[in-house]
């Protein structure tokens, strides 16, 4: 994608739709793909929550596992992407939201 294509900050915040937001693929500490429906354990606690939801990767929609009705309101790629001292990757896919809800069909 040549530089021209990417959109500016600006662009991308108020939805101009004339260049193609680039997608980002995010994968877990053992190399699972993130997906809409991913419960994802950060290893940390956020307001006193360790458990997290994925309900849209495209949108960032990052949910508190145990009250799924509050939206994670913190900037959540700094929450997901690797360790700035050492590059490592430190939160895991535990499960997915659409496995947890088949079983009680």
């Amino acid at each position: 994608m040549s530089e021209s294509t990417k959109p500016t900050l600006n662009e991308a915040e108020n939805g101009n739709k004339s260049k193609p937001l680039l997608a980002v693929v995010l994968f877990d500490k053992y190399g699972l793909e993130l997906e809409n429906g991913s419960i994802i354990n950060i290893h940390q606690t956020v307001n006193g929550e360790n458990l997290f939801v994925m309900l849209d990767v495209k949108e960032f929609d990052l949910r508190y596992g145990f009250e799924i009705s509050y939206k994670y309101q913190y900037d959540v790629l700094s929450l997901l992407e690797p360790n700035k001292i050492n590059g490592d990757i430190e939160w895991e896919i535990v499960g997915s939201l659409h496995s947890f809800l088949g079983n009680y069909r």
